[in-house]
C-alpha cells in the first residue's frame, strides 16, 4: 500500500500550490507503473490511476502493491478543460520488502529441518526478491549458506552432519531488487535470528586416562572430559577387569561429575578448554599382588559413552605388604588344657586381604617370661603351618580348632623341621597367629591369654 501525501505539512503545501498556481478546479492524478514482472508469468500486475479533487481532504491511497516490487510514480495535475501539466513529478520507488517467518523443527541428535513462510501479504509472488539464509555455531563456523527465489511455497529444508548437544543460530535476509540497480534502490529485510538446539547423545571417550598406586587395595585414577560431551555428563563408569582368570569377573564404580564439565556444551566458550582441570577418583577393594586393567566412560542422558581405545586403558599391579594386624587373637579352650596339650581355635575374622592373598597361617607358641621354675625356657617356635585358600573375603566367619601339642614323634625327625610336638608340663604358654602374603611378608596377631599345663599327665582320649 502507498499514501500521498503522508505528512500534516505536506498537504498543507500542496493546498497553497493547488490554490494559487493550479486552480482549485483542476485534479491531481497519480499513476503508478509496475516495473518488476512476475516471475510466474501466468499473470503481469496492471497500472493504477488516481485522482483527487482539491476539497478532499483524505490522502491518496495505492492499494494492493506486491511487497519488493519497484514502481514508476507519476504525479501531474489535469485542468477543467483537460488539459496535463507539462511537467510531472516522477520518481521509481520499490516497496518494502516482504517479511517471511523460519521456523525450526525436527530437531534430533545430529539433523534439524526449517521451515520459511512468508508473513507479509503478497499478490501472488514477490519479484525480484531473494532470501538469503546463513546456519551458524557457537563458534561461527557456517554450516550452511545459501540464496533462493523467494516464492509463496519453500520447500523445508534439512541441515545434516550436526554435532550433538550444539546451539545453532539461523540468520535470514529478504533481498528485493538488484545491487546493481541505482535507479530503484533494493530493499532489504532482516529477520530475528532464530536458535536451536541439537540433543544430547552418547559421548566421546574420555582423554589422558592416567592411574596411580596408593597401596596395596587402593588407586587412583585421573582423566580429562571428552573432547566430544555431546551432552550434559551426569557421571563417569570406571570399569575393573582383573587381569588372572581365576581372580573373580569384572565390575564397575560410578563416580559423579562434578563440576568437571566438558567445554563446548551449549552454554560453553571454546577458550574454556585450556581451563579443565582433570577428574579424580580413588578405586578401592584391590587387591595387592593382582594386576588390573581399568577403562572410563563417561554418561549422558542419552547413554553411557565409547570406551578408550585398548592403547588408552590403564594397568595396574598392585603391590603386596604385610597382611594387617588381625584385630582378635587366638581363643585358649581352657577346659582341654592337659599336662602335655591344648586346645586352641581362631577366627577367620582374623584373615585380611587388602595387602594381598594370603599365603598361610602358622601357629606360634611361646612360654611366658617369668616363671619360677626348673625347666628351661623354650624360644618361641612354629608348632602348625597352614595353607590358605586363595579368597578375596572369608565370609561368613568360622572358627577353626587346632590342638597343641598332639604330635609326640617329634624327636624323630630333623631339628629344623616343624612338627607339633607336646608341650611341657606345669607350663604357662601364649599362643600367637602369623599370616603370609609373601614367605617374607608376615603379621603376627597379639598374644593369647595365658594358659598352663597341669603337673600331671593325662592320656588324651581318642
Amino acid at each position: 500500500m502507498l499514501e500521498w501525501p503522508t505528512a500534516e505539512m505536506a498537504r498543507a503545501r500542496l493546498d497553497d500550490i493547488w490554490e494559487n498556481i493550479v486552480g482549485s478546479e483542476s485534479t491531481l492524478h497519480l499513476r503508478v507503473d509496475p516495473l518488476s514482472k512476475s516471475i510466474s508469468g501466468t499473470w503481469q500486475e496492471q497500472s493504477k490511476r488516481f485522482e483527487r479533487k482539491h476539497y478532499e481532504r483524505d490522502p491518496l491511497t495505492v492499494p494492493k502493491l506486491r511487497r519488493g516490487a519497484c514502481y514508476k510514480i507519476q504525479i501531474y495535475t489535469v485542468t477543467k478543460s483537460g488539459i496535463a501539466s507539462a511537467q510531472k513529478f516522477e520518481e521509481l520507488l520499490r516497496i518494502s520488502a516482504p517479511q517471511v517467518n523460519i521456523t525450526a523443527k525436527e530437531i534430533a541428535k545430529s539433523t534439524a529441518s526449517f521451515r520459511v513462510i512468508l508473513e507479509s501479504p503478497v499478490i501472488f509472488d514477490p519479484p525480484e526478491c531473494s532470501l538469503h539464509v546463513a546456519v551458524s555455531d557457537m563458534r561461527n563456523m557456517t554450516i550452511y549458506d545459501r540464496t533462493t527465489p523467494l516464492t509463496p511455497e519453500i520447500s523445508p529444508v534439512v541441515l545434516e552432519g550436526l554435532r550433538p548437544y550444539h546451539r545453532y543460530v539461523i540468520n535470514s535476509q529478504v533481498i528485493c531488487g538488484k545491487p546493481s540497480d541505482k535507479s530503484c534502490s533494493p530493499k532489504f529485510r532482516a529477520m530475528e535470528p532464530v536458535f536451536f538446539e541439537t540433543r544430547q547423545d552418547r559421548p566421546g571417550p574420555v582423554r589422558n586416562l592416567m592411574v596411580r598406586i596408593l597401596n596395596p587395595y587402593s588407586v587412583q585414577l585421573f582423566w580429562l572430559p571428552p573432547s566430544l560431551p555431546n551432552g550434559i555428563i551426569t557421571h563417569y563408569i570406571i570399569g575393573i577387569h582383573p587381569m588372572e582368570d581365576d581372580q573373580g569377573s569384572a565390575w564397575s564404580v560410578s563416580v559423579g561429575a562434578g563440576s568437571h564439565q566438558s567445554p563446548l556444551s551449549l552454554h560453553d566458550n571454546i577458550n574454556s578448554n585450556n581451563k579443565q582441570q582433570p577428574v579424580e577418583a580413588v578405586v578401592d577393594n584391590l587387591i595387592g599382588g593382582m594386576r588390573y586393567r581399568m577403562d572410563v566412560r563417561a554418561v549422558t542422558e542419552a547413554g553411557e559413552g565409547d570406551f578408550t581405545a585398548a592403547s588408552d586403558a590403564v594397568h595396574a599391579e598392585m603391590p603386596i605388604l604385610p597382611p594387617p594386624r588381625p584385630l582378635s587373637r587366638i581363643e585358649i579352650m581352657y577346659n582341654t588344657v592337659h599336662s602335655t596339650d591344648l586346645e586352641i581355635r581362631y577366627s577367620t575374622s582374623m584373615f585380611n586381604t587388602k595387602h594381598g592373598y594370603l599365603k598361610k597361617s602358622a601357629l606360634i607358641v611361646a612360654e611366658t617370661w617369668g616363671q619360677a621354675q626348673k625347666f628351661d625356657l623354650w624360644p618361641a617356635y612354629v608348632a602348625i603351618e597352614t595353607a590358605i585358600e586363595p579368597l578375596r573375603k572369608f565370609l561368613p566367619p568360622h572358627f577353626i580348632s587346632e590342638i597343641i601339642g598332639a604330635n609326640d614323634t617329634c624327636d624323630d625327625i630333623e631339628v629344623d623341621t616343624i612338627c607339633n610336638g607336646p608341650l611341657k608340663p606345669a607350663t604357662s604358654y601364649r599362643f600367637k597367629l602369623r599370616l603370609y602374603t609373601a614367605p617374607n611378608m608376615w603379621t603376627d596377631s597379639e598374644y593369647s591369654e595365658i594358659a598352663t599345663t597341669s603337673w600331671f599327665i593325662h592320656s588324651r582320649a581318642i
